[in-house]
């Protein structure tokens, strides 16, 4: 009865009434049975739901997948070698040959990132006392991204699957398998091919002195900050950045590096600036007060290598804002890492928990017209219904 109750019922809820799911995942979490796979599935549920305004990226994925599904396998392997980021491309091409819709491209990106992010947690927080392990989680939980994860789709995945590459290599001794998902991760975008370098750093540097100096120079870029042409010629001119040069220099002037916010209005500043009110500089703060006090693991010095190289990004609005994701994470995981029921942490710990809350609502809170156009009518929805509303790109 107990396997059922904690298995098969929660499912069955999922695809009869997937909003009424969350009375069966809440109890399941009371009773100890933690399956964060259909706290997954559920936002892989509403994922699939969303429908984006046409600004979007998601929009723009979805006019790539109109085109995607009109490939062969040989146009297929030409279109890729004009690409930096192969694992989208490839997967849209294979829901196309099973004639899935566009949505379950979001509903797919979503499930993957809210699974591998609450995963890698999952083994970590405390289990010790329940209030502490629900804080915790709520806090991961928080600061997964849905509009970032559903309309952007590769960034928060490939971070997802960094932050999992590294917990495999340090924590679990897995090499061959943490390796596996940080190329998997530069597959995704780009941008996490930075995240190898200190792979090699930690193997041969293991003086922690070293890294708590790197980290605190570090803050030294918002003072002096790099010049964005010393920056694109470090690019153009070493080898294995040369490849990466076209798609750096796209953040590092006009709409990509700031200019953006120059059209917003008063109301969308107060909301953009308020994003920043993030996990990442409570992150900073925390590490700064216990670097004395606790011994630096691998992870941690892997956590001060990436604060370190994204405090280095000031000269870029949203190349800084992209990697600060990642650095909130790595900050949770060696807090939680090192986490005892002392005051300090418990005072920390609701300060994360306090600043998760803020930084969820001013990150949704610009998209709530568009929340409102795609969740309307999500309480009267099951899984049927929802494949049923949904037409398949191509099929007119």
């Amino acid at each position: 009865m107990r396997f059922v109750m904690t298995n098969i019922f929660p499912l069955f809820l999922l695809v009869v009434y997937p909003l009424g799911s969350l009375i069966s995942i809440g109890i399941n979490f009371f009773i100890g049975e933690k399956k964060v796979i259909y706290i997954a599935l559920f936002m892989g549920i509403v994922g699939y739901n969303f429908i984006p305004n046409i600004e979007m990226d998601l929009q723009r994925h979805w006019d790539l997948y109109s085109i995607v599904q009109k490939f062969d396998f040989d146009k297929l392997l030409d279109y890729l070698k004009d690409q930096k980021d192969y694992f989208l491309v490839i997967l849209m091409y294979i829901f196309s040959k099973f004639n899935l819709n566009h949505s379950s491209i979001n509903g797919f990106f979503v499930f993957s990132t809210y699974f591998i992010f609450l995963k890698n947690f999952l083994n970590i927080i405390s289990h010790d006392n329940k209030k502490i392990f629900i804080k915790m989680l709520l806090i991961v939980f928080l600061y997964i991204s849905l509009i970032d994860s559903v309309s952007g789709l590769r960034t928060m995945l490939s971070l997802a699957c960094v932050l999992y590459g590294y917990n495999n290599i340090y924590c679990k001794d897995k090499t061959k398998e943490g390796l596996f998902f940080l190329l998997l991760a530069t597959t995704i975008h780009v941008m996490s091919s930075v995240f190898l370098v200190p792979l090699v750093f930690v193997r041969f540097v293991n003086n922690s002195k070293i890294y708590k100096v790197i980290f605190f120079m570090s803050f030294l870029f918002y003072f002096i900050p790099l010049d964005e042409i010393f920056v694109s010629k470090i690019f153009s001119i070493v080898p294995f950045l040369k490849r990466f040069e076209e798609h750096i220099l796209n953040y590092l002037s006009g709409q990509w590096n700031g200019d953006f916010l120059k059209n917003y209005n008063q109301n969308g500043l107060i909301v953009m600036y308020g994003r920043k009110i993030s996990g990442f500089w409570i992150g900073c703060i925390y590490l700064i007060t216990t670097l004395r006090l606790t011994k630096l693991s691998k992870i941690g010095k892997i956590t001060l290598l990436v604060f370190s190289f994204t405090n280095m990004l000031t000269f870029s609005f949203v190349m800084k804002e992209r990697y600060e994701y990642i650095c909130i994470f790595l900050a949770l995981f060696y807090f939680f890492e090192n986490y005892n029921f002392s005051k300090f942490n418990k005072i920390f710990l609701n300060i994360f928990l306090i600043v998760a809350i803020l930084n969820c609502f001013f990150t949704n809170y610009p998209y709530r017209e568009t929340y409102s156009d795609s969740y309307k009518n999500f309480y009267k929805q099951s899984i049927f219904s929802t494949i049923n509303d949904k037409k398949i790109v191509g099929a007119e």
